[in-house]
């Protein structure tokens, strides 16, 4: 990193901080002074914050710095794309397109032992893809895009096929088999 980059981190996530984190611009730190966490990074930092972490990135001179995302399992990969279609209102991210194709190319090969995953991920996976599929309709919004809408159509299609599929019994029969 070449610069400076001022973070604002929120760890409580409170609605009202979530309404001012989205209504901000990214032109000065106003209205992140009370109960955010600011972070200056330099040359050399690095900084790690927990998936779904309301912050905002302030740059007060020209700087380059690489960033982006990991995760530690599909589980954790379920449970965000719910967040993120509960309260697109937390993100300023699209969901990827091809999210469902690699959802269902994975939930076809773990429970056949065709792609190895440890039980704490097996049963993380289960409780997470069985939550997912307690919501069944997620409303577009007021304010909602034509890729929104197309994402809540594949999100339809992707909740049929995890019945078709029978994904959940067959993660459950995994795990039965595991213990």
């Amino acid at each position: 990193m070449a610069g400076i980059k001022v973070w604002y981190i929120q760890p409580q996530r409170k609605e009202s901080d979530c309404l001012r984190w989205k209504e901000q611009d990214a032109e000065g730190p106003k209205g992140y002074e009370d109960g955010w966490i600011k972070k200056i990074l330099q040359r050399n930092d690095v900084l790690t914050i927990p998936s779904g972490t309301p912050h905002a990135v302030w740059s007060p001179e020209d700087t380059l710095a690489a960033g982006g995302h990991f995760c530690l399992g599909m589980s954790e990969i379920l449970r965000e794309l719910l967040r993120d279609e509960e309260h697109s209102e937390l993100t300023n991210d699209e969901v990827p397109e091809g999210i469902f194709e690699i959802l269902s190319n994975y939930l076809t090969r773990v429970p056949n032992n065709k792609l190895e995953v440890d039980d704490v991920e097996l049963n993380a996976l289960w409780l997470e893809l069985r939550e997912y599929t307690k919501r069944k309709s997620i409303p577009a919004g007021l304010e909602s895009t034509e890729k929104r809408k197309a994402h809540l159509k594949r999100r339809k299609d992707f909740l049929m096929q995890i019945k078709s599929e029978n994904w959940l019994d067959l993660l459950h029969k995994r795990l039965s088999l595991s213990e």
